[in-house]
């Protein structure tokens, strides 16, 4: 992970590979972010940058500059208070920036995220990230409140999430890409062997379609913990849930799959489907299940492929 550190702004670029467990490696390089050289890869960039013509940082953070015995570069400074403004310094400000991100991301790995913490309240990243070459995928709004104890009013900054394509050939280009969360979808079996399915319109195809249950992870939310939700939800079944694969959606999404299998299911409640769904329990024979999914008419062609491989009984 590489970190542009907040109390130096231009001057300070912190390195830190991320391991998950054990101690930590960190590189402190003290020198112009727009020319300093990272070595290695990184999985991403967090970054925070200055905002034009409001905060002196040296004197801001000058005890980290003493502490670290580091040199006073004050002049290389981006956004400086001292630099106002006017329309020239905003454009210094932009084009120092813009510099800085472009630099930074030639050493993400290729795919990988550069995220951005800022208020943009003079709207300059859309222009900004154009010129570092990134492209805007998302958008955060947070909520930092009384942050500094001085604020009267409520205060809000944006994550903007941006990335960099780099195919293994070495050429550049735009992809769009969707930022998508996790699902679980779940094969129940029942005693009988019957498949337990949901009959469910669906607004892409404009049909109804029969499918297995299943739905997003949720925030904070382990996976098989979902799969056990959305087939309680959606059916009313429960039962002995295993997690049997995983698989990614498709080329241009973040999002994982993860496939799981209830050998002996039973209904133990009603459905409680969310506000506006209609879903109907289906119950069909392997056999049915097996011509189901040769048809290609459900979502769940792959996900119900590979759990029938994993319990044998494709």
């Amino acid at each position: 992970m590489i970190h542009a550190a907040r109390g130096g702004r231009a001057p300070v670029l912190r390195l830190a590979r991320r391991r998950l467990r054990g101690r930590r490696d960190v590189e402190i390089v003290h020198g112009d972010a727009r020319e300093v050289e990272p070595r290695g890869r990184f999985d991403a960039i967090v970054t925070s940058p200055p905002y034009p013509g409001l905060i002196d940082h040296h004197d801001q953070h000058r005890y980290a500059y003493e502490l670290l015995g580091l040199d006073d570069r004050r002049d290389r400074e981006l956004g400086a208070a001292a630099r106002g403004t006017s329309r020239n310094a905003i454009e210094a400000h932009v084009a120092g920036v813009a510099a800085v991100l472009e630099r930074a991301a030639c050493v993400l790995r290729r795919g990988a995220t550069l995220l951005i913490v800022v208020n943009d309240r003079r709207t300059l990243y859309p222009d900004l990230l154009e010129r570092a070459g990134l492209r805007l995928d998302a958008r955060y709004r947070r909520h930092v409140n009384r942050r500094t104890g001085r604020r009267s009013g409520e205060y809000f900054e944006d994550v903007l999430v941006a990335r960099r394509y780099r195919l293994p050939s070495g050429f550049e280009r735009e992809f769009e890409i969707k930022l998508e969360a996790a699902t679980a979808v779940v094969l129940a079996l029942t005693p009988e062997q019957c498949v337990v399915l949901v009959r469910e319109f669906r607004p892409g195809v404009e049909a109804d379609l029969l499918e297995l249950p299943g739905g997003v992870v949720d925030v904070g939310e382990e996976p098989l913990e979902a799969a056990r939700r959305e087939l309680l939800e959606e059916t009313g079944y429960s039962g002995d849930v295993e997690l049997v694969g995983s698989m990614v959606d498709c080329a241009y999404s973040t999002r994982l799959r993860n496939v799981f299998a209830a050998r002996v299911a039973r209904q133990v409640a009603e459905p409680t489907p969310e506000e506006g769904e209609a879903p109907e329990v289906v119950l069909v024979s392997l056999d049915e299940f097996r011509a189901h999914l040769r048809t290609g008419r459900l979502t769940d062609v792959g996900p119900g492929y590979v759990a029938l491989d994993r319990l044998g009984l494709l």
